[in-house]
């Protein structure tokens, strides 16, 4: 998910890059555009914020995928404790 198509369009290059391949190797793909109206959503472009919620940037932007998830999970479960 990005804010402008552009985004989208390099984010596709960069892995294609990484798997040493052309962008085309992964074609077609589909550009789905949505219009979303989100609350409480975190800046994680503000170091306050990383701080605050004890993550680190880089595993947001590391390209192994899954410690961003398990740090999302742990912020999950600590803000939403089972009934």
């Amino acid at each position: 998910m990005a804010l402008h198509p552009d985004t989208v369009i390099a984010e596709l290059i960069r892995r294609a890059k990484i798997a040493n391949r052309r962008a085309t190797h992964f074609h077609p793909r589909a550009l789905f555009i949505y219009d979303a109206r989100l609350q409480n959503v975190l800046d994680v472009t503000s170091e306050t914020t990383l701080l605050a919620w004890g993550l680190d940037r880089s595993i947001i932007t590391s390209d192994d995928h899954a410690a961003c998830q398990e740090e999302y999970l742990d912020i999950v479960e600590v803000n939403n404790p089972p009934l």
